[in-house]
């Protein structure tokens, strides 16, 4: 990881020239009379930072442990590419914290370029990090914790600000905010946002029209009131985003927007819960006011129990293609698409879509207008030749908690029925190259070849009820998953069994960790080496005799992913 981290921040502000002077700064043990130029003489206010004449190349180092109460760190002065003002830690233990108790951002920079943040604890303030006018910015592995307004704020003229591995929660609005400026956000942690009253966002960008924002590799847990990731503006100040690769949930309207006429949304790769608890229309994916987006192989879990709550919006003009994607409408009042206005010819094909009824009598899961209609009535009106209609089988069900619950089962028919997009990205939301069999694989995942080529079918009786998909894959990827053939519905109809233990079939996946503190949940015996044994019929176990399993473990849906070190078994 490190070496990715060092190539990123090579690309984004070229070589790094020799830092010119490293300054040390600790609350509980320095002073401001002392040169500040060494870890045994540090200065002690962030004042003292802050009417520094910094030069490019400059370190300011915060000691690891200490917390400035109610002190500000401002940032007048720039770097230049190739030499960036960094500002991160010393020592050893926690992140340093800058606790802005008062009304002002924890951190301020105006006018300000090639600046590195890293490694910094924000609590509380009006912003955690406040850049105003600035460019060629990093923030990266800090926390950003419960500011009153954003956790990262980057506004005024047009730039570029990268936040990378943080940690952003708890604000009283959005985490990141952009206006005119726009960001990179990758591989932070977005979530708990705390004001439900206001238009809360993850992601908010407001007129970002250049370059271009990349959200990538991010996990949005909410809830957030509004979107996962909102993108807004029109003319010229339109915002354009690309986004891929993240997994969203609890964002009670929307999973991603965009909206203003010129604005554009770029979203593959992406999987996307909306909650039950959603608002109206409580889309997964929307497009307003004559923008467009294009949405490809994304995985959309849409529970809202909203009567208008859609996996795909489109209102007022606006036009989203759609192609390889997962519509699961797993709330009786859900519906796959919900279009408010006539739009451009909606370009869609090849995406799977589960159930196909009539939720609440209202004539079927697709909406043009206020009129409902089944998947044949859409095709018919023209949309989606090559749709797929039939439960995709993901290992996680419904209950989406983690992104590898998004995989594919080993009989799901979203395999190898997508189309090449290859024209747009050739890689899954795990980095895997796509196809991995005969075609591209529906959804944000493609099912490789280390996940299960072994399934063990499971009776009642005679009557064949689920299958327990045992993985011969790496030991750092096993999975063992029990699902039922069913599809979605309130009521399941039995319960498989393994090794004479009665198992509750779920009408999702279910997971059982097979040796969590010990115990065998199928019956049998676990010993002190992680050796599960136990007897299996006949004719379940007849095609996998003989065959070495390698390293045994299971995801836990009640508890979560609780992995254990199992050795490889011959299976006899």
């Amino acid at each position: 990881m490190r070496s990715v981290v060092v190539l990123f921040v090579l690309l984004l502000y070229g070589p790094i020239a020799g830092a010119q002077t490293t300054y040390y700064v600790s609350e509980s043990v320095g002073s401001d009379v002392n040169p500040g130029t060494s870890p045994g003489a540090p200065w002690q206010t962030l004042s003292r930072v802050s009417a520094a004449a910094l030069s490019p190349g400059d370190q300011v180092l915060l000691k690891a442990g200490d917390t400035w109460l109610n002190d500000q760190l401002v940032v007048t002065t720039s770097g230049v590419q190739g030499a960036p003002i960094r500002f991160a830690a010393f020592g050893v233990g926690p992140r340093p914290v800058i606790d802005q108790m008062a009304v002002l951002p924890a951190v301020r920079a105006s006018g300000a370029t090639d600046l590195i943040i890293d490694n910094i604890h924000t609590r509380n303030g009006r912003d955690g990090i406040a850049l105003s006018q600035c460019d060629r910015v990093m923030v990266s592995n800090c926390e950003i914790e419960a500011p009153s307004r954003y956790g990262v704020l980057g506004s005024g003229a047009p730039g570029l600000i990268t936040v990378e591995s943080c940690d952003i929660h708890h604000c009283g609005n959005d985490g990141i905010n952009a206006y005119i400026t726009a960001f990179v956000v990758r591989n932070c942690y977005i979530h708990d946002l705390l004001n439900l009253a206001a238009n809360s966002d993850a992601i908010a960008l407001h007129a970002s029209y250049s370059p271009v924002s990349q959200i990538y590799g991010n996990t949005l847990v909410g809830p957030f009131n509004k979107a996962g990731i909102s993108g807004a503006g029109a003319g010229a100040g339109a915002t354009r985003y690309v986004a891929h690769a993240n997994f969203v949930t609890g964002a009670r309207k929307y999973g991603f927007i965009v909206q203003g006429l010129g604005s554009t949304g770029l979203v593959y790769n992406n999987i996307i819960v909306v909650p039950s608890f959603g608002m109206s229309p409580g889309a997964g994916l929307s497009a307003r006011e004559n923008a467009l987006m294009e949405a490809y192989n994304n995985t959309v879990i849409n529970l809202n129990t909203n009567v208008d709550g859609p996996s795909f919006h489109v209102a007022s003009g606006a036009d989203i293609t759609a192609r390889n994607n997962i519509s699961i409408c797993a709330s009786n009042e859900s519906l796959h698409w919900q279009t408010s206005s006539t739009p451009a010819p909606m370009r869609s094909d090849h995406n799977l879509y589960w159930p196909d009824d009539d939720p609440l009598a209202l004539g079927g899961r697709f909406d043009l207008q206020g009129s409902t209609t089944t998947v044949t009535g859409w095709q018919a009106l023209g949309h989606d030749p090559n749709a797929v209609v039939g439960h995709p089988l993901l290992l996680g069900g419904t209950m989406l908690s983690r992104p590898d619950d998004a995989r594919l089962g080993v009989t799901s028919p979203a395999i190898s029925s997508g189309e090449d997009l290859s024209a747009h990205f050739v890689v899954d939301f795990a980095g895997t190259a796509r196809p991995v069999g005969l075609a591209w694989d529906i959804g944000a995942l493609e099912r490789s070849p280390s996940w299960g080529p072994f399934t063990l079918s499971i009776y009642q009786g005679a009557v064949l009820d689920a299958h327990l998909e045992v993985n011969n894959g790496p030991a750092s990827q096993p999975v063992v998953s029990f699902f039922s053939l069913d599809p979605l519905n309130t009521i399941s109809p039995g319960t498989g069994w393994l090794g004479g233990l009665h198992v509750p079939v779920a009408d999702a996946v279910v997971f059982y960790n097979l040796g969590v503190l010990g115990v065998a949940p199928f019956g049998g015996v676990l010993d002190a080496t992680g050796h599960w044994s136990t007897l299996l019929p006949s004719a379940a176990i007849a095609g996998l005799s003989g065959l070495t399993l390698h390293g045994i473990t299971a995801y836990d849906s009640a508890t979560g992913p609780v992995f254990t070190s199992v050795t490889s078994r011959l299976v006899q």
